[in-house]
Parts: structure tokens; C-alpha cells; sequence
């Protein structure tokens, strides 16, 4: 609905340029799916906000990478673009299902990757609950994370990453997961300073590290959240395998999806001492020339000697020229706080 206005757009015709992804079904969808008659309330699917109310997020951009053509890997929910940048593939899940809280995709992730080639890693997590009792650290989406006892050893709580960092102890690759989906994630109706102040944190602990002149760090968001674009998704892209979802729309009828389309955009920092202040990144030079969460895997796979995990990885533009030989001593060991909304 949101980039064809329909449910149901004839897939064979997007693909062959047949077809426009118009872009203008955000409101619609929203007013839709949410049953609701107030049209300012379904106008906020097409807000923005202004620099000055997005003070710590706007600063990151202004002194390090902004990536202004990232794409989600699908143009769907929360767990699938997880899957997707953390393996490659979402093994045909297109929804939140149940198998992404018990360790039920059967694929081989980074995760498990590292481990085999002994390369250090922790997934630090600020869940409520813990993995398999509620929304999962990503690393808990795989079986091999239950077989190999890595949910043990590589699965902690957020306070163990601000310990370690602190230490300068941290993996050779640190994968961080806020809360979902209340407070910190960035999800309505949740104020987005709340958010600004997590990645405020991660950021100053990551900053002011003995580890820092060694660090690369990605921020990026799973999803778009439903909020418009004017900027169509690529189409014809890979798919990490030959797997389809099927799920019923609004409407009634049956719609599949063969993984083959990008996400929305969604913002994206690359953050170091070793790039470049107040860069604006727009398309990748290399492979298919597009930006996307398996960006991520491929740019890891050319940095530790990694095989592509899926069609896909190989396929996502990687960002390793962005990365400079000189280092900088003028990022900002603080960032400012937070609008203070009432």
C-alpha cells in the first residue's frame, strides 16, 4: 500500500519497470489499517522533525558519515530486517512470528560465522526479558545460538557493554539491541528523546574508550516505522534464498512477497575517528551499487576473510572507501542533550 497505493501491485510488472512505486500510500495505510477517521492523526505518517528536536542524532551527522540512500532489506516489519542483517536472509518470515522468539530460524548467521573463525563477539541487550521469554536480542533468532550455548556466553545485559567499554574490553564485533518496542527503540508513541539519550550513551561510552581509535561504529534502524518517503525502494535486487511469505491483507485476499524488492530508507551513521566529518554518502560504488543492511555482512565479509552468507550480501554496496587513512581529534567526546519536550 505505501509505495504502490494497492495492496495487490502486479509484482511481474514492478520488476520489469512496468509498474511506479508512487510513493503515496503512507496515509492511506495509516488511516486504514488503524481504523481511524482523524486525518491529522493519520498525517503523521508524512511528519518530520527539525534538526533543533533531533539535537544528538543531528550532531553525529554533522561530524561523522551520513548515509542518505540505506535502505531496509524489506519492506516489512521488525524481525525480518534483523534476520536480514544479521544473516542475510529472513528464511521466508515476512511478520513478527513466533519463530524469531524461540530460536527458530535454521540458518547460519554472523554470529555464527565469528565463532567459526574465532573472531570475538557479544550481543549486548537491553530487553526486559531476556532471550526466549519476550522480543529476542537478534543473536536468539538462530538455532545455532541455543545448540552451541552461545545464548550463554554471548548474549548480555546492556550494562556488561558500558563495563566493557569502559575497560576497553570490548569484542572484536559489539552488537547492541535497545529495548523493543516502547521506550528507547524510537517507536511511537514513545518521545523521541528517550531514544536520543540511548544513543547519546552508546555513543559518549564508545567515544571516550581506550578502544576508540580502533572503532567503527554503525548506527542504523531495522525499519522505516511506517513513516513516508518519497524515494522508491530498488526493485530486482536478490533475494537471500528461494523462499515466499504469504500473509492476508486488509482486504482479505493473499498477498506473497518473493524478498526480491528493498525496504524504505532509513537513517544511517558511520561513525570513527577514521572518517570523514560531515560526509552525506548517497549510492554505493560497487557490487549492485545500493546500500542496505547486508551492507553490514558484506563490508565484514571483505574485513575478516567471511563468504557471503546469501546472494543478497554479495549483492549490498560496501563502504570500506569511506574509511580514511588519517585519524581525527576533533569528535566530540560529548553530545548535546536531548530537546527537552514536555
Amino acid at each position: 500500500m505505501q509505495l504502490f497505493t494497492t495492496w495487490h501491485p502486479n509484482e511481474a510488472d514492478a520488476d520489469a519497470g512496468k509498474l511506479t512505486q508512487n510513493m503515496r500510500g503512507f496515509v492511506t495505510e495509516q488511516s486504514i489499517t488503524y481504523s481511524t477517521l482523524n486525518k491529522t492523526r493519520a498525517a503523521e505518517a508524512i511528519n518530520y522533525y527539525t534538526p533543533d528536536q533531533i539535537r544528538v542524532f543531528g550532531t553525529m551527522a554533522k561530524n561523522f558519515v551520513l548515509f542518505d540512500r540505506w535502505f531496509a532489506a524489506v519492506p516489512g516489519p521488525t524481525n525480518p530486517n534483523r534476520a536480514y542483517l544479521t544473516s542475510g536472509t529472513s528464511h521466508g518470515h515476512g511478520k513478527n512470528d513466533n519463530a524469531f522468539n524461540v530460536y527458530g530460524i535454521p540458518v547460519k548467521s554472523v554470529f555464527q560465522q565469528l565463532s567459526e573463525a574465532n573472531i570475538t563477539w557479544m550481543n549486548y541487550q537491553n530487553s526486559t526479558a531476556g532471550p526466549g521469554l519476550g522480543f529476542n536480542p537478534d543473536a536468539a533468532f538462530y538455532n545455532w545460538t541455543k545448540s552451541s550455548g552461545a545464548y550463554k556466553t554471548n548474549i548480555a545485559p546492556l550494562q556488561q557493554f558500558y563495563d566493557d567499554a569502559a575497560k576497553g574490553t570490548l569484542p572484536q564485533f559489539t552488537y547492541i539491541n535497545p529495548e523493543c518496542c516502547s521506550y528507547q527503540s524510537f517507536h511511537p508513541p514513545s518521545p523521541i528523546t528517550l531514544g536520543e539519550n540511548f544513543i547519546k550513551g552508546i555513543y559518549e561510552a564508545v567515544r571516550n574508550s581506550p578502544q576508540w581509535n580502533e572503532t567503527l561504529f554503525i548506527l542504523t534502524f531495522d525499519e522505516h516505522g511506517g513513516f513516508g518517503d518519497h524515494v522508491p525502494p530498488p526493485v530486482n535486487v536478490p533475494a537471500g534464498d528461494d523462499l515466499t511469505h504469504t500473509e492476508v491483507a486488509p482486504d482479505g485476499k493473499n498477498i506473497t512477497f518473493d524478498f526480491k524488492r528493498l525496504g524504505i530508507r532509513v537513517p544511517t551513521l558511520l561513525i570513527s575517528p577514521w572518517v570523514g566529518k560531515g560526509v552525506v554518502e548517497n549510492k554505493g560504488r560497487n557490487n549492485g551499487g545500493e546500500y542496505t543492511h547486508t551492507s553490514i555482512l558484506n563490508f565484514l565479509g571483505e574485513l575478516w576473510g567471511l563468504a557471503p552468507l546469501t546472494p543478497r550480501v554479495s549483492w549490498s554496496a560496501t563502504f570500506e572507501h569511506l574509511i580514511t587513512g588519517k585519524y581525527r581529534n576533533d569528535t566530540p567526546a560529548k553530545l548535546p542533550n536531548p530537546f527537552p519536550y514536555n
